[in-house]
């Protein structure tokens, strides 16, 4: 960073201060000599520098990443990735039987085992392993279909069944708005949407996004979200045994490195 900028940054951070500061002086020096119009205008002076501060209050800090433990959750949030021969998939889960039955209280330990049996070499093994970690909590799943040539959004019903196979009891909700996950605004957007009609009746800190699925962008988009929303959470299924979920929690923090 040239000096030239450096001189221009610490400008645009010490400025609102110096006008809290001025504002604040006026205040009272026209309450006192009973001076209204000093006093108005070191009240809008005040508040001026105190908007300014706000508004770009994010360059006094600098955002962190944190990794968490994931405890189970009411409500996941979860992009799909498409599967090239579905055929194949909805073959394999016909000739598997009914699934299983699972009490909400405790976790069935065959699980793992059967997703990992049935669902080997699919995309939707991730999903289902996003799901069990938060099996015993869990009481409703949005599915968020992409846009595109691969699109997903056609294929949501096959991965609501594919979910109620193994859970019949969850309620998978398939979100009615194909999503452009290339698109970080409008990724942005759909996350925000689908967390709304979560919200209709779960708290915030019950609900999870899942980044497992889908480009990089959505995990950046899952990333901002939790940002601003700072009692959510993401996670994301690690591809190689044993197929941890790792949880992540974005956060502003106050920038004590300097640059």
């Amino acid at each position: 960073m040239t000096n030239l900028k450096k001189l221009t940054r610490f400008l645009k951070l010490t400025s609102p201060l110096l006008l809290i500061l001025i504002g604040g002086a006026w205040l009272p020096d026209g309450l006192k000599d009973g001076q209204l119009f000093v006093s108005l205008g070191g009240l809008l002076i005040f508040f001026g520098g105190s908007w300014w501060a706000f508004v770009q209050r994010r360059e006094y800090f600098f955002v962190h990443i944190a990794t968490k433990k994931v405890r189970g959750h009411k409500v996941l949030i979860m992009p799909i990735s498409n599967i090239k021969d579905i055929s194949k998939l909805v073959k394999r889960i016909s000739e598997s039987g009914q699934g299983y039955e699972y009490e909400s209280s405790s976790l069935n330990p065959n699980f793992a085992e059967m997703v990992q049996q049935e669902l080997r070499g699919f995309p939707w093994q991730q999903t289902m392993r996003g799901i069990e970690r938060h099996q015993s909590e869990l009481k409703r799943v949005y599915l968020l279909g992409s846009k595109g040539e691969q699109s997903s959004f056609a294929q949501l019903p096959q991965c609501r069944e594919l979910i109620n196979h193994y859970l019949p009891e969850l309620e998978v909700k398939s979100w009615p708005v194909a999503v452009d996950f290339e698109d970080l605004e409008e990724m942005l957007d759909g996350l925000y949407k689908v967390i709304k009609d979560a919200q209709q009746e779960y708290k915030l800190r019950d609900i999870m996004l899942d980044v497992t699925a889908g480009p990089k962008i959505t995990s950046i988009a899952a990333a901002l979200v939790t940002l601003n929303l700072r009692a959510l959470e993401f996670q994301y299924v690690t591809t190689t045994s044993p197929y941890k979920v790792i949880g992540f929690n974005t956060n502003a923090e106050k920038n004590e490195i300097g640059t």
